[in-house]
């Protein structure tokens, strides 16, 4: 359940539904959570962190490049 956690009633209300959720309900959501938990760590996290990170500067390089390239070609026309 996404709640707001600044709304009182929808923290009210989604409290009072995970206390109704039956048992079989309850360990499916636990197992999903732990599913992404276990996914989505630290390992994780830091290879996207650092994979976006190369992204970003090999397109600041190759933007660059262009750059460089297209102010040559302007001098010699």
């Amino acid at each position: 359940m996404i709640v707001n956690p600044f709304d009182a009633r929808a923290t009210a209300d989604a409290i009072d539904r995970a206390l109704r959720m039956t048992p079989d309900q309850k360990r499916e959501r636990m197992r999903l959570m732990r599913e992404s938990v276990s996914e989505n760590n630290i390992y994780y996290w830091a290879g996207r962190m650092l994979l976006d990170a190369s992204r970003i500067r090999k397109r600041n390089r190759i933007e660059s490049n262009i750059a460089s390239v297209g102010g040559k070609g302007a001098n010699n026309a």
